[in-house]
């Protein structure tokens, strides 16, 4: 077998292992969160989810066209190149996650006390999960560019680590929430939020430390 072909069927063993292992993790934590949180309050989560996910629709496109340009880039092994794009994708990234924390404020108080659908009572928590939900997709979005260049550089071990220690940090939220008496509605949003950011980290350290020559500033 070719090192071409062998490499291959690493990264897609690589690939299937994270796909088993995060919906493995992900099936068993949708019932304990279920359990933890009640049918009211998982429903505010999904609701408030589902907004966030709204907002930040032009992101799994932008995601995937960052992809196809660091590859091309990499493909002509003119590391100027590289250098150009990655900059460019991290101003216009970092842009778009601006621009979620803008619009999230300016229309946050509005949609959760006047628009959305919410118990009595739930309101408050469901307009800080709102904040930590939208500054967790804005982390999310800024480690788009380092997330594009590892895919771009076919690191699919990478990758599958980073996404297995996400679900295992999900796991570990929902696990927390067993032993909190307080609104484990908001505090499962500062956790989730508290994930991103050590999912950013390590994006940003592996790729500080493999792609160091891509990551440089253009000249």
């Amino acid at each position: 077998m070719s090192s071409e072909h062998k490499r291959i069927a690493k990264n897609t063993l690589y690939l299937y292992l994270r796909m088993i292992l995060v919906l493995g993790v992900s099936l068993y934590s949708s019932r304990v969160l279920l359990q933890s949180l009640g049918v009211v309050d998982l429903g505010i989560y999904n609701l408030i989810g589902g907004i966030i996910v709204s907002l930040s629709f032009l992101n799994s496109s932008l995601a995937g066209a960052s992809s196809r340009f660091i590859t091309y880039a990499l493909g002509e092994g003119i590391v100027e190149k590289v250098r150009a794009y990655y900059a460019t994708l991290q101003f216009l990234h970092l842009a778009l996650a601006i621009l979620l924390l803008v619009v999230t404020q300016l229309f946050a108080h509005y949609l959760v006390y006047s628009v959305l659908d919410i118990p009595v009572g739930r309101a408050d928590t469901a307009f800080w999960l709102l904040q930590c939900s939208a500054i967790s997709a804005a982390v999310s979005i800024i480690a788009v560019p380092d997330n594009s260049l590892i895919m771009a550089h076919e690191r699919m071990d990478i990758y599958a680590y980073i996404a297995i220690g996400e679900a295992m940090l999900k796991l570990l939220s929902v696990c927390l929430l067993s032993y909190l008496d307080s609104d484990r509605l908001l505090y499962f949003g500062v956790f989730t939020l508290v994930s991103q950011i050590i999912i950013r980290l390590a994006y940003l350290i592996v790729c500080r430390s493999k792609f160091k020559q891509e990551r440089a500033k253009p000249r």
